[in-house]
């Protein structure tokens, strides 16, 4: 993504889709002055700016859920990946699964071309 124009096109979309999407997760979101783009009626969570390195993926969560489930964003010592985990005391999809884990990651080059900033083994 990268770019605030993106973005904001993305977002204004967005607003046309019913019912609004609960989560929103976006890979290289824009950052200007240390700082995530806000969307209406959603919080975002992502790693922490590391070395002045921004985050590579965002997550936005509709304020709705945050009421009704427990929201636990999980974070790793890099930029580029984080699980969110949802929680709910009575199960999911009428089963005995009490959490959902949504990973969200953005492999880049690492030291090299052939070398990327995660493996996928790594994640799953």
């Amino acid at each position: 993504m990268g770019s605030w124009n993106v973005f904001s096109s993305l977002l204004n979309s967005l607003k046309a889709v019913i019912p609004l999407p609960l989560f929103v997760f976006l890979q290289d979101p824009p950052v200007f002055h240390n700082r995530l783009p806000s969307f209406a009626r959603f919080k975002a969570f992502a790693p922490e700016m590391l070395n002045g390195v921004p985050p590579k993926v965002v997550c936005y969560v509709r304020y709705g859920i945050l009421q009704t489930y427990h929201i636990l964003p999980v974070f790793f010592e890099c930029p580029d990946w984080m699980v969110l985990d949802v929680h709910t005391p009575s199960g999911f999809f009428d089963s005995n699964h009490y959490v959902l884990s949504f990973y969200n990651g953005y492999s880049s080059n690492g030291t090299s071309a052939y070398v990327r900033s995660f493996t996928l083994e790594k994640i799953f």
